[in-house]
């Protein structure tokens, strides 16, 4: 105890030589060389609040967490760090932070949220490697990390795990600008490659939003949230990819493309869950001169009509009914020819839109068919290239179908 209480004198006076100051809390004691205190007892009392948080996301008693500690060092100058001998040689190099089970270190930011987020990333590692030993597969660790550090802070109480609804809540952030970047630039990434995902030293911050998107797919989605909640217990063994392979074998197929559509649409706010495609093929065709009326619910993403459409059959497609298409201080009516005062992807907010799934054809598997929708509108006449099952859904952000409401009557007539 005597050396113990020796090394730790000398830590001290070591920190007070290079400048450092401390801050000390239940869970942490964070080390730092030019922040506010007001800054740094905000990020201690986080910290805290963040514990019994990723006791429960990894399924970990609150009491067995009770003594684990971290030092964390936020950095403006790491050379101080190294002359206080809490940035030894034997830490790999890194750009933006680094975690073992009870140490880390960050550089300080600029942004006040980017400086919390980097600390709560971090000390989710910490966490992680301090109760499993072990992170995970790399899309796995990055993944809740990056899940667990998008959080908000306000009056002094921390929420982990929130979808952002702006750009402006998370500045520094950027995780779905560098996913639909490199969708746009036809770098998508597929399920397979997510969970094959391995991260270059030097790394590519692409890499940490498709982490994101898949932990935020996996958590949300109601097909995978169970065999994903699940995981924990697998990642001391080593065995989460294979545990979720396992899980989800049967659904892999259908999910993988739902991935895909989701990675092109991603968005602030992005709602999972209404935006879940029910893939099943319709087996209901219409003969010459038949027609069929379906609804399309404002507040989800693309539907299925349940109608088999036929390649090289001319339809008639002709929409009626208002619907709220979106709520400021008051609700927006929509047609199905959508409001021109304000677009989405290019389109009017609250156009119909449809397209067709071919479920045979090659373009069905890399979700090709939901980037490249027909405009619908209130009318139109349509005579599809491929056969398969007609989908539909009106023109929104998958961040803002919550605020709508009701439905749109579509009439299919083949002609």
């Amino acid at each position: 105890m005597l050396v113990c209480a020796c090394a730790l004198a000398a830590a001290r006076a070591a920190a007070a030589d290079a400048g450092l100051a401390r801050y000390a809390g239940q869970h942490i004691t964070l080390v730092a060389d030019q922040l506010e205190p007001a800054v740094a007892n905000e990020l201690v009392a986080m910290f805290d609040l963040a514990v019994p948080q990723w006791c429960d996301f990894f399924q970990q008693p609150l009491d067995g967490a009770a003594k684990w500690r971290v030092t964390a060092s936020v950095m403006r100058n790491r050379e101080r760090f190294v002359a206080a001998g809490l940035l030894t040689p034997d830490i790999p190099r890194f750009r933006h932070g680094y975690a073992l089970a009870d140490r880390l270190w960050l550089d300080a930011q600029t942004s006040p949220y980017y400086q919390r987020h980097l600390l709560l990333h971090e000390g989710t590692h910490a966490f992680v490697q301090a109760r499993f030993g072990d992170t995970g597969p790399p899309w796995y660790a990055e993944g809740t990390a990056e899940l667990l550090a998008t959080h908000t802070w306000q009056s002094g109480q921390l929420t982990l795990g929130v979808v952002p609804k702006s750009a402006g809540e998370v500045p520094g952030w950027g995780r779905i600008g560098w996913v639909r970047r490199a969708v746009a630039a036809g770098r998508g990434r597929t399920l397979d490659e997510i969970l094959a995902l391995r991260i270059p030293a030097d790394r590519d911050d692409d890499e940490y939003g498709w982490c994101w998107a898949a932990a935020l797919f996996f958590s949300r989605h109601p097909v995978t949230r169970a065999a994903f909640a699940g995981l924990p217990p697998h990642v001391r063994s080593r065995d989460v990819n294979e545990a979720l392979r396992g899980e989800l074998r049967s659904a892999w197929p259908a999910l993988a493309e739902q991935w895909l559509a989701m990675t092109q649409e991603l968005a602030y706010g992005h709602d999972v869950e209404r935006t879940v495609i029910d893939l099943q093929a319709a087996q209901k065709s219409l003969a010459p001169g038949e027609a069929a009326v379906v609804e399309v619910s404002a507040e989800r993403g693309w539907q299925n009509s349940g109608l088999r459409l036929r390649s090289g059959q001319r339809y008639q497609l002709r929409a009626s009914g208002r619907y709220q298409i979106a709520r400021t201080d008051r609700p927006w009516p929509c047609e199905a020819g959508g409001v021109t005062i304000r677009y989405h992807e290019g389109r009017p907010l609250g156009i119909l839109l449809g397209t067709v799934r071919p479920e045979d054809a090659p373009d069905a598997a890399q979700g090709v068919c939901w980037a490249k929708p027909l405009v619908v509108g209130l009318e139109t006449e349509w005579t599809p290239t491929t056969e398969g099952t007609l989908f539909l859904r009106v023109n929104d952000s998958p961040g803002e179908l919550h605020d709508n409401a009701g439905k749109v009557t579509v009439r299919i007539r083949a002609q």
